[in-house]
């Protein structure tokens, strides 16, 4: 019997190139941005599609915090992980300029069902 992948394996997979990390075995990891990027732009866009992600001024224990979103993996759908991270990595790469990988309305259905994108 196949083992399932777990959350964080999933995230380490699908962002990594983006400077994905979190720790072995923790059900959260760091997504940090280019310095050019506002660091509220990308969890707007995300809510907005309904995925919830916290910027690192929440979590940061200092006065400054890293440009970097933090991705909360515990409770997550394991089946809907890959097309969340590919939501996630368009999100990114759109507002940095950048054109996305995966159209933005396959992704979208497929995290959600079928419906309006």
């Amino acid at each position: 019997m196949r083992m399932k992948e777990r959350a964080p394996d999933i995230a380490r997979r699908h962002l990594a190139d983006l400077g994905y990390h979190g720790s072995p075995g923790a059900y959260w990891g760091w997504l940090p941005h280019p310095d050019e990027l506002r660091s509220d732009i990308v969890p707007h866009r995300l809510a907005e599609q309904g995925i919830l992600v916290s910027t690192a001024e929440t979590f940061a224990a200092t006065g400054h915090a890293p440009n970097a979103l933090r991705l909360a993996l515990a409770g997550a759908d394991i089946d809907v992980l890959p097309d969340t991270f590919e939501l996630v990595r368009e999100s990114v790469r759109l507002a940095g300029g950048e054109s996305a990988d995966v159209p933005h309305d396959e992704a979208y259905r497929r995290v959600f069902g079928e419906g309006e994108a």
